[in-house]
């Protein structure tokens, strides 16, 4: 029983004492100027009989109306009963409400599950301390008590339920008058205001002021040793003075500069602090503006320092800054919609020019660069897509190619450029496809807006020429492809006949100027020199002559006389050479000048005539006839140019070249020779009657001369006409193509032909004369080459009129093809024509073609 009733007794009397610590504490605690509250405050506990009620008296400094109240009665250990207060009015039945826990001036805080008797949750008021002003009792023992608070920043609470309210019990660590020292991470005080400039500086607390968040328990008035007196120094950030150096770390204002510690030491150049890019220069102080480090420019904000990215307005401009590495930018910056440019002083380009790499820009007002087409002083400037000013370049515009030059200024008028010119009129469109006149000079300018140069043809009849300087020719000659053109007051090419300065020139239907070559003119053939300019007198032109008289027309079947001496033209224009018989009985002698021989002897073969003053052959004496050059039994050859026997019996043409073997030699009285032989060929087959002149010792050597074979064609200008159905070489005066070609090839030193081939079986005989097949109808053409033997038609479709053949003449790009053809329509003497390749060819739908060129 002792020891039950001891247990109740003290289980009284530490209720007593926490009662007793409580209060002493809330009182120390209600008075916010105290300098320092202690928890050691003395209590008296009288030892009461356990059955009896006990009434404790709870000491404190400050009296309130509610400072004295009923103790929980002690339990009786031989008893379940209890006893009730000697305040209670007795009853039948007893009801007893609980102490409240907390009295007027007990110093609390809110909790987070702080609400008002009415439920209304205090929320923002957790952990915020303050002093009970008014206790409220409960009505019946299941409800709580409830308190109005006030907070210590000043606010108001009421109806607080006591289950959401705590006994405030921290203590001060500094107490007035005590050493201390600002912390070296002291940031700001309880008014937010910086003291980071304070730190490790020592001083004395001159007020403690309890702080009403739990967070730091007191505010402290700390005067430093500097005089400076700080009015809220939280409790965190101070430490009892240690008379030692504190190392400075972070931010410190110091006058007037920005400086930043580590270890404390000043931070000197760039320094990352919470994730920003700050600079301090060699002093420590912190850069603002634009600055400039090592291998960069860069912008610190001028409030915090910090590393500025992006746009910046920094006296009046706009700058931009890497939004990486915060350099500033300079020259071209592209952004989502549009350009801009900032110049070597980072400054953006604003309503002016700008050059960055060799690209000229315009930026607006707001800084952008322009786009499109923009007029200034007249002038008119494109930026292209790029925002780049188009220079020393072309642009389309509106559909219209315009140029801009050096200076970006759109081109109007004439333009050079390497060896071409352009027009562009006065809206600086370039012209295409027309005519341009600048004062008395007409231009005319392609498809592709380049100014024509030479020969235009404009119209299936029309000409109009061009010099390399692009001025369109009037009044004057042109000369292009060795051709000559003369173009009239209107710069078109005349035709026909045109006399100047008591000169005659003839254009042909092609406008051409008719020079070295003959023409038909009225059914007389003329021949126009090399300056285009119609022969009169005596023509020489290779081994033979002709003459031409006052009319520029050419002498045929006449004598003519020129001085004292006499010439003969024969049917084809050609003076004669050699013994010409006029009559069945009369002779006459032209010599190799083709002069008429008078009044002196001339042998001829194995005959000597004399001439007397009027030409005529007045007697003929037999020469003695010298030995034979050729004896029985010898081997030898028919020459090349082997014509026929004596008698006519055998045609030697077409054994020229072949060897034979002498049967017999007869001397005859011959004007061609001197000896006659009976031959026989290899095989077997005897001629009679062959002139010693058609034999050689030497084997025949066949070979094309190809300056004779076209020699052959051009001396035979104006003097052959088309037909098919003649001598098809020309001997009657008419030819056709394939006819003219083999006997050109012949004459020209070809092997004897058999027959005058056509174009099917020409083919066979080129080769036996060398010629080698180097195009067959290649889509892409071939190099021509002068010489070159073209055939139209494809072989086994190419017969009669369905085939034609001729002769590239020069090594010209477009060449010139000569034959005998029907392009005059068999207009009498002018068979012969010599026509550029490509444009004839084109006329006739670019037929199948083979191209026979000579072996080397």
């Amino acid at each position: 029983m002792v020891n039950k009733k001891l247990h109740v007794k003290e289980l009284l009397v530490s209720t007593i004492i926490i009662g007793s610590v409580l209060g002493t504490l809330s009182t120390a605690s209600a008075d916010e100027s105290t300098a320092h509250v202690a928890t050691q405050s003395s209590s008296k506990v009288a030892s009461v009989p356990s059955s009896s009620a006990v009434s404790s008296q709870v000491p404190s400094t400050k009296k309130s109306s509610s400072s004295s109240v009923t103790a929980q009665p002690s339990v009786s250990a031989t008893s379940s009963t209890q006893s009730t207060s000697a305040n209670v009015t007795p009853s039948t039945r007893a009801v007893q409400i609980p102490q409240s826990k907390f009295k007027t001036g007990s110093v609390v805080a809110l909790t987070v599950v702080a609400k008002t008797s009415n439920g209304t949750q205090l929320n923002g008021y957790d952990n915020q301390s303050g002093v009970v002003t008014k206790v409220i009792a409960p009505k019946n023992a299941k409800e709580n008590y409830a308190y109005d608070i006030k907070l210590d920043n000043g606010v108001v609470v009421s109806n607080v339920l006591e289950t959401g309210v705590v006994a405030f019990v921290k203590t001060s660590a500094f107490a007035i008058n005590n050493r201390v020292e600002i912390k070296k991470d002291a940031t700001q005080d309880g008014d937010a205001k910086n003291i980071s400039a304070y730190r490790g500086i020592g001083g004395t607390i001159t007020k403690v002021t309890r702080f009403h968040r739990l967070s730091s328990n007191f505010y402290y008035q700390v005067t430093l040793d500097n005089g400076v007196v700080i009015a809220k120094v939280l409790e965190q950030d101070l430490q009892h003075y240690t008379n030692k150096p504190v190392h400075k770390d972070g931010w410190s204002n110091e006058n007037g500069t920005t400086k930043y510690y580590v270890n404390g030491a000043a931070v000197v150049g760039e320094k990352q602090i919470k994730g920003y890019w700050y600079h301090f220069n060699q002093s420590g102080v912190q850069s603002k503006g634009l600055t400039t480090l090592a291998h960069k420019t860069v912008f610190y904000d001028v409030k915090s320092g910090q590393m500025k990215y992006g746009y910046v307005w920094s006296n009046g401009s706009l700058m931009f800054f890497d939004t990486s590495d915060g350099h500033a930018i300079t020259g071209v910056r592209h952004y989502s919609g549009g350009v801009e440019v900032y110049g070597s002083d980072f400054k953006q380009v604003r309503n002016n020019y700008a050059t960055v790499g060799g690209s000229r820009y315009y930026l607006t007002a707001n800084g952008d660069a322009f786009k499109g087409s923009r007029k200034v002083n007249g002038q008119l400037e494109f930026f292209g897509a790029n925002y780049a000013q188009v220079r020393n370049n072309y642009t389309w515009l509106n559909g219209s190619l315009m140029f801009f030059d050096a200076n970006g200024h759109a081109m109007t008028g004439i333009r050079h450029y390497g060896s071409n010119m352009e027009y562009y009129d006065t809206n600086h469109k370039q012209i295409r496809n027309k005519y341009i006149r600048t004062g008395n000079t007409y231009y005319y300018m392609k498809a592709n807006g380049d100014a024509y140069k030479g020969l235009r043809q404009y119209s299936s009849t029309g000409f109009e020429y061009y010099g390399t300087d692009f001025k369109q020719v009037r009044h004057n000659y042109a000369t292009t492809n060795g051709t000559t053109y003369y173009f009239n007051g209107d710069g078109d090419a005349i035709k026909g006949v045109r006399k100047v300065n008591g000169k005659l020139e003839y254009y042909d239907n092609n406008f051409k100027q008719v020079r070295n070559n003959y023409a038909w003119l009225n059914r007389s053939l003329m021949f126009f020199d090399a300056n285009g300019h119609a022969v009169t007198g005596i023509r020489h032109y290779g081994s033979n002559m002709e003459y031409y008289d006052v009319n520029y027309k050419q002498i045929r079947s006449s004598y003519i006389r020129t001085g004292n001496t006499y010439y003969y033209l024969k049917a084809n224009g050609d003076a004669y050479k050699g013994l010409r018989q006029y009559s069945s009985t009369g002779f006459e002698y032209y010599g190799a000048d083709f002069k008429q021989v008078r009044n002196q002897s001339v042998t001829i073969g194995d005959n000597i005539y004399h001439f007397n003053k009027d030409g005529d052959a007045d007697s003929i004496k037999p020469k003695k006839p010298a030995a034979a050059k050729y004896a029985k039994n010898a081997s030898v050859y028919l020459t090349s140019n082997a014509d026929q026997s004596v008698n006519g019996n055998h045609n030697l043409k077409k054994y020229a070249g072949q060897n034979v073997k002498i049967i017999d030699a007869t001397a005859v009285q011959n004007g061609q020779s001197n000896w006659k032989y009976t031959v026989k060929l290899n095989n077997g087959i005897v001629i009679k009657d062959v002139l010693e002149t058609d034999l050689q010792i030497n084997k025949v050597n066949f070979k094309v001369d190809t300056n004779k074979l076209i020699d052959w064609f051009e001396s035979r200008k104006g003097k052959i006409t088309y037909s098919m159905y003649g001598s098809r070489n020309g001997t009657d005066g008419t030819a056709d193509c394939s006819g003219s070609v083999v006997q050109a090839i012949r004459d020209a030193g070809g092997t004897p032909y058999t027959w005058l081939y056509n174009t099917e079986a020409i083919h066979d005989y080129l080769k036996g004369n060398t010629y080698q097949l180097i195009d067959n109808n290649d889509r892409d053409g071939w190099m021509s080459k002068r010489g070159d033997i073209v055939i139209w038609g494809q072989q086994g479709h190419s017969d009669g009129a369905a085939g034609h053949i001729g002769i590239i003449t020069n090594n010209a790009d477009n060449p010139l093809f000569i034959s005998t053809c029907y392009i005059t329509q068999g207009q009498k003497g002018t068979a012969v024509q010599e026509v550029q390749y490509n444009q004839y060819a084109a006329r006739n739908g670019y037929p199948y073609y083979y191209v026979y060129r000579l072996a080397q």
